[in-house]
């Protein structure tokens, strides 16, 4: 049976998953769809998922159904119970650990990070000048949530135990778009040793950080490659 893998390699959520699906070696048939042309709200998307985000999973199971799946870390979490992966989602105690910080991910750290995004790189490719009260926002919500996440990281390269795992990958995420929406992680030693880290560790990581960055650079007319891929 396959598995339909809706995304676009210019999404930091999509890019969860791809790292994943990397790291498992899985087989997928990886479909493109164009955020920025908005392919992601057409009726087909749609039907697949009502809120037209990236990424989608549709796996034809041996029973003839069909799973379909939205968010990254519930397909994430997925793909490691599927294939039966303990590393990137431990089966002991670590386990709960991993799943409290993709928690918090989502509902606190990742917070920062689609603000400046959306004010200082998607505005201007609408001509619009960039929310500034907006912006103010993100930076509190930056600060509150980026110490915390940086005193966790005292001493640390991963977020849980001594290896990568999804909660890696979740949060790192947000730093995806860093290169063109000025989010000023730079403040935070230890999220950017950690973050670099990541980088010149986890081959998968790096890749898709590669791929992001390029797709990113050719979408906004930049000819060359940043020198920082996190």
């Amino acid at each position: 049976m396959s598995i339909n893998y809706y995304t676009d390699h210019r999404s930091g959520s999509c890019r969860r998953v791809s790292t994943v699906i990397e790291e498992l070696g899985i087989q997928v048939n990886e479909i493109f769809v164009d955020l920025l042309a908005g392919e992601n709200r057409s009726e087909k998307m749609l039907k697949l998922n009502p809120h037209g985000m990236l990424p989608v999973l549709v796996d034809e199971l041996d029973n003839g159904e069909k799973l379909v799946l939205s968010e990254a870390a519930a397909i994430n979490i997925y793909l490691c119970e599927k294939y039966n992966d303990n590393k990137l989602l431990p089966s002991d105690s670590e386990r709960y650990q991993v799943l409290k910080w993709m928690s918090w991910g989502a509902e606190h750290f990742r917070q920062a990070a689609p603000i400046y995004f959306e004010e200082n790189v998607m505005a201007a490719l609408m001509g619009a000048q960039p929310n500034q009260a907006r912006l103010r926002e993100g930076e509190k919500l930056l600060e509150i949530h980026g110490a915390v996440l940086d005193q966790h990281l005292e001493g640390r390269n991963y977020i849980v135990g001594d290896h990568l795992t999804l909660a890696d990958i979740d949060l790192a995420a947000a730093l995806s778009q860093m290169p063109r929406s000025n989010i000023p992680f730079d403040r935070f030693k230890n999220i950017m040793r950690w973050a670099n880290g990541l980088d010149k560790n986890v081959k998968s990581w790096r890749k898709t950080g590669i791929e992001l960055n390029d797709g990113m650079n050719k979408a906004l007319g930049i000819s060359h490659s940043s020198k920082v891929v996190l």
